[in-house]
């Protein structure tokens, strides 16, 4: 993390985010009214990046959720995301890729499109804090199946075994939109932060098993 305004425009956005995010949970974590070993972070979307990569960075963060996350670079879901739109819109197959696909592809190739240098693979490998995963199975901006697996796979590989992941059905990919997200993402929270104060209060993580 740094300062200097020269080194933080050079850095991937990805970075830039994460070490804000950093920034704030040290703040949170200084504040006289905050239990600091509860300080963790909620990434939606996008922020499903951004969270494990600040995790990774800020060890002192007590647990991760992420909600619509997806497991592949940017560049990837864009245009899975692309192309699952128009086929939901009813376009015909052979109008895919002129339509959607080839325009996100020139963008890609002219390097205009943004965050691609982040891998959310490898941040996920070095995560080593408790994680849920929250997919809807609707997502028509991230791939729920695909994401689910990767994610599941790239913290078994690092060793991670607390984490928590899970298909809501019929939830789509803008969950503050659902009603009956709305009413669960409070239980979700509050099993979340059960996890952590699990997870905190034991001597060594290896004795809680959080899946």
């Amino acid at each position: 993390m740094t300062s200097d305004p020269a080194t933080r425009e050079r850095q991937p956005p990805s970075t830039i985010i994460a070490d804000d995010a950093v920034a704030a949970v040290r703040l949170l974590r200084e504040h006289p009214g905050v239990a600091s070993r509860r300080v963790a972070l909620w990434g939606h979307s996008q922020g499903g990046w951004i969270a494990p990569l600040a995790a990774v960075k800020a060890p002192q963060v007590a647990f991760v959720v992420t909600v619509g996350a997806s497991a592949v670079r940017p560049d990837r879901t864009q245009l899975w995301s692309k192309r699952t739109y128009l086929t939901h819109a009813g376009v015909s197959p052979r109008l895919l890729d002129p339509i959607g696909v080839n325009l996100s592809r020139m963008l890609i190739a002219a390097r205009l499109f943004g965050g691609t240098a982040n891998d959310p693979l490898a941040n996920l490998g070095q995560l080593r804090q408790p994680l849920l995963g929250v997919f809807g199975e609707q997502d028509r901006s991230t791939a729920p199946g695909e994401s689910l697996r990767l994610f599941r796979q790239a913290l078994e590989r690092g060793g991670n075994q607390h984490y928590t992941l899970r298909v809501v059905p019929r939830l789509p990919h803008d969950a503050g939109q659902c009603r009956r997200l709305q009413r669960e993402r409070s239980s979700r929270l509050r099993a979340a932060v059960h996890l952590a104060d699990h997870v905190v209060d034991q001597e060594r993580c290896g004795a809680v098993d959080c899946r």
